[in-house]
């Protein structure tokens, strides 16, 4: 790709970074790509005439390097250099200024369209990946297609993510005689199963009944979904932000807050490692947890987890987020078909079986047949594959370029609702202006 294709961009591609590494920062460390991890690169070798192909990620080596392993040993004459990268976005935006690109590249939620927008990205042909029949394309969850896909079109291909599902202290469910639905509670159970907790809270011990540790969109999303209205409009061209459904999600939440079952909203921490902490010493009794968090709850003689279903609408309809992580091939990679060799091996039952069986954060099985190994994990009777069902119902944002803004936006005016008890409608239609100013980019 020539330089100037980058320059088009770049003034606006730099804002954007420097957004996400600045006031987004708070945003992408939640998902698993956010995650503090050790420092690492790829050890260094004598390459003499094999062909190396670079891999820029934000993760650490460790991550992969089973599949560096695995893909080594039946391809020999290749050499994969991954090399962990601070500072992400930024990063990859200087180097197509460029043309320093990496063969390869990772992308996070919000990374696909701002990469694809510039040219950084070369595009996938998913019929090419359809023909191989020991590939199995079908086998990918279609949800987590969505993450590698903008304006219809396909620039990588799923590895990894995580998503949320509820945790609740069997000890106390079972002291006071309550039944998890096997779908989960309808908004009306939910709070009446709260206010049966908190009314024998001293009898069981806790605190609230549970908590909402708000971090903007990613706590609202949910609730609208439930509710049955889409962030946006059918051609993501207006957000549903003002939607009575919208305004009605958000006035349930308060509703929690007033009747008492839930503390104040507060900004605790970075992520739901609060609500593990809770649980773990036993001053709720369920909280909403990330697969990647899990690992950290700890029974004793306070709690006996379980997994359980998201809340769910009054009519049934169910919605909660999910992060998938895909790896692109950049548009200016030289060997593009070796990238690709390396790609669908990688993302192939047996590269993605080798990550989860290695891993030791949780990641989602983004393919239907690993559903088990993703979860493995976990002991059977904590019913963690729950959070591989969820998929069915998981999701996130539209692939529109300014996503990043909107997460901002919306975290910047929910503040009002939370920390200034400020009218609720007023406020989500003050969001929703502002969002749909950013969708018409």
């Amino acid at each position: 790709m020539k330089k100037r294709v980058f320059s088009i961009f770049m003034a606006a591609l730099l804002a954007v970074g420097m957004l996400t590494a600045c006031g987004g920062t708070k945003e992408s460390s939640e998902d698993p790509a956010g995650m503090p991890q050790e420092s690492g690169q790829a050890g260094t070798e004598d390459t003499g005439d094999k062909l190396v192909l670079t891999w820029q990620s934000w993760d650490p080596v460790s991550k992969y390097q089973p599949i560096l392993d695995a893909y080594k040993e039946v391809n020999p004459d290749v050499v994969i250099n991954y090399e962990q990268i601070s500072d992400y976005e930024t990063k990859i935006n200087t180097e197509a200024a460029g043309d320093a690109l990496p063969d390869l590249l990772s992308c996070k939620v919000g990374n696909t369209q701002m990469f694809a927008e510039a040219g950084i990205l070369e595009e996938i042909d998913p019929e090419d990946l359809k023909s191989d029949s020991a590939y199995n394309f079908n086998d990918f969850w279609e949800t987590t297609l969505d993450y590698a896909t903008y304006k219809g079109k396909m620039y990588g291909i799923p590895v990894d993510g995580g998503n949320y599902a509820w945790v609740y202290n069997k000890k106390i469910f079972e002291e006071l005689n309550l039944e998890v639905p096997e779908e989960g509670y309808t908004w009306d159970e939910f709070l009446d199963t709260c206010e049966l907790i908190v009314e024998h809270k001293d009898e069981v011990g806790v605190n609230y009944a549970t908590l909402i540790n708000d971090y903007g969109i990613k706590t609202l999303l949910p609730y609208m979904w439930q509710n049955g209205v889409e962030y946006t409009n059918a051609d993501d061209t207006v957000s549903n932000l003002d939607d009575p459904k919208t305004v009605e999600a958000v006035k349930y939440i308060q509703k929690l807050v007033d009747t008492g079952v839930i503390p104040p909203i507060e900004k605790l921490d970075e992520g739901s490692f609060p609500i593990v902490g809770m649980l773990n010493s036993g001053s709720i009794a369920m909280g909403r947890v990330a697969l990647w968090e899990a690992l950290k709850l700890e029974d004793s003689e306070t709690l006996d987890w379980g997994i359980m279903h998201a809340p769910r609408g009054n009519d049934g309809t169910k919605g909660e987020v999910l992060y998938v992580n895909t790896i692109s091939i950049s548009s200016t990679s030289e060997n593009k078909e070796a990238a690709m060799d390396f790609m669908k091996f990688a993302t192939s039952e047996e590269g993605l079986r080798i990550l989860l069986e290695n891993t030791t954060d949780p990641q989602i099985a983004v393919r239907k047949s690993l559903k088990d190994v993703s979860v493995s994990q976990f002991a059977t009777e904590k019913n963690a594959g729950i959070f591989v069902d969820a998929l069915e119902y998981c999701k996130w944002m539209p692939n529109v370029l300014t996503v990043n803004e909107q997460m901002d936006a919306a975290s910047r005016q929910l503040d009002r609702i939370w920390y200034s008890g400020e009218d609720v409608e007023t406020v989500l239609r003050d969001l929703a202006a502002e969002v749909n100013e950013l969708l018409k980019k």
